[in-house]
């Protein structure tokens, strides 16, 4: 199927869009569709708001392409504003609503990028001014109203906790809005958004078992120990046009939301202001033939004031309890890995993730990640001898109650070597309960 669009704008307050999409049948015959906005406002006046907001959904679905993605925006809000519960505006609103935090991402980001960085954002204005597309032109170079470039990493951090999570938040909500019990079923193709359709496939090899004898049959029985399993990706066409996005695929997507918005939420919890001033006064020290010793750079450090500092409107206990449901929700999503990964008939239905998989790689990470967030937990920190050594860690202690500065955890004391032997408080707030860091770390052969 393919799709030719032509959108009109006749007084852009009113948002009167007239999209034509042509899709051809296997016979070769081509068949119109003809929506307008106005066709939506006539059935809201009707009363028919499921049905309109099915139409605002489907103009919205046709504006998706990456030079109208404010406009299929504006659609989908229409859509919801109808019909709260539309599993196509909800569905395709949560990305458009994190999408559109990044207007005029280039002006924004150029004055705090690096030289390496300052190229790629010019090579990609130029690729967008090839593509002679004015609304995706305006989307990347111009600033919003009211939006300013960014003076400082600690402008990026801010706009980062008070833009970017708020729309993740909103995605995470409008997801958790759709019906689990009937997909939602899409009509686009995603290659036009630069999405490439991958076929996945799972190997797995038996590393270590063990054999017993069974008295009642009178074999031996063969038992796997210890599994690993390995995922190939491979890129496949375009892919399909039509999708059936099931409960599944929304979960899948409620999971990377929620990871996104936990990753957010310790980045910006602690202030990086002063960061490049620190930056700036360590690049003195490299260039002068003065040796910069650790406790030079705890006392320079400890010079911006600002730096490290606990924000007033930080999240970080929220986190504990979202990552422990992210990774129960995964672990739960690898027990169904016959369903979801390599299956025949999850494939041939045309699901948004045809293969779901994880490797036994992933599953020992998350299962890590899932024993930290429950409470106390010991983690291999390195070995001593021939016995790895182990430190008890509180990570949701930490993040409840995390401490108001973290320059207050810098060390006090370094040994003739430059290591450090002293620390104001041993426990790092509370994430090292015992106290035993510098021992551990000694035992490890990390510090000498």
């Amino acid at each position: 199927m393919s799709l030719i669009l032509k959108t009109k704008k006749t007084l852009r307050s009113s948002l009167t869009l007239l999209l034509a999409a042509t899709a051809l049948s296997a016979c070769g015959k081509s068949q119109i569709e003809t929506i307008t906005s106005k066709d939506a406002e006539k059935l809201m006046l009707q009363g028919k708001t499921h049905e309109a907001a099915g139409k605002y959904a489907r103009i919205g679905e046709l504006l998706l392409l990456p030079e109208g993605v404010q406009y299929a925006d504006e659609m989908f809000d229409q859509a919801l504003q109808a019909d709260p519960s539309n599993g196509k505006a909800n569905l395709y609103g949560a990305l458009t609503k994190v999408m559109m935090v990044y207007r005029g991402f280039i002006p924004r980001f150029e004055p705090i990028a690096t030289p390496s960085q300052l190229g790629d954002l010019e090579r990609m204005r130029s690729e967008i001014a090839e593509l002679k597309l004015p609304e995706l032109t305006q989307f990347a170079t111009q600033l919003p109203s009211g939006k300013r470039p960014f003076s400082s990493y600690y402008d990026l951090q801010r706009a980062v906790r008070t833009e970017v999570l708020p729309a993740l938040e909103v995605a995470l909500a409008r997801l958790e809005s759709i019906s689990p019990t009937a997909p939602v079923m899409l009509s686009i193709n995603l290659s036009r958004l630069g999405y490439t359709h991958y076929t996945y496939s799972q190997e797995s090899w038996c590393n270590r078992g063990s054999s017993s004898y069974n008295s009642s049959t009178g074999q031996w029985d063969w038992v796997c120990n210890e599994t690993t399993t390995y995922i190939t990706a491979m890129p496949g066409s375009s892919g399909p046009t039509d999708f059936a996005v099931d409960a599944r695929d929304i979960e899948v997507l409620k999971s990377a939301v929620k990871g996104m918005i936990d990753v957010v939420k310790v980045a910006t919890a602690y202030s990086a202001k002063d960061l490049e001033l620190l930056a700036k006064a360590l690049n003195t020290f490299q260039r002068s033939d003065i040796q910069l010793t650790p406790a030079h750079l705890v006392e320079l450090i400890k010079d911006y004031s600002e730096l490290g500092r606990l924000m007033s409107d930080n999240r970080l206990a929220d986190v504990a309890q979202s990552a422990a449901d992210v990774t129960e929700h995964l672990l739960g999503m690898y027990t169904m890995r016959a369903e979801l990964c390599g299956n025949s008939a999850r494939r041939d239905a045309n699901r948004l993730f045809r293969d779901i998989c994880f490797s036994s790689e992933d599953m020992s990470q998350i299962q890590g990640i899932a024993s930290l967030m429950a409470g106390p937990t010991k983690v291999t920190i390195g070995s001593g001898g021939e016995s790895p050594v182990r430190i008890l860690v509180d990570a949701p202690s930490f993040l409840k109650h995390p401490p108001a500065d973290l320059k207050a955890l810098l060390p006090t004391s370094f040994s003739e070597t430059g290591a450090p032997n002293r620390l104001p408080d041993p426990t790092m707030g509370g994430l090292f309960p015992n106290g035993d860091l510098l021992s551990k770390l000694i035992q490890a052969g990390i510090i000498h």
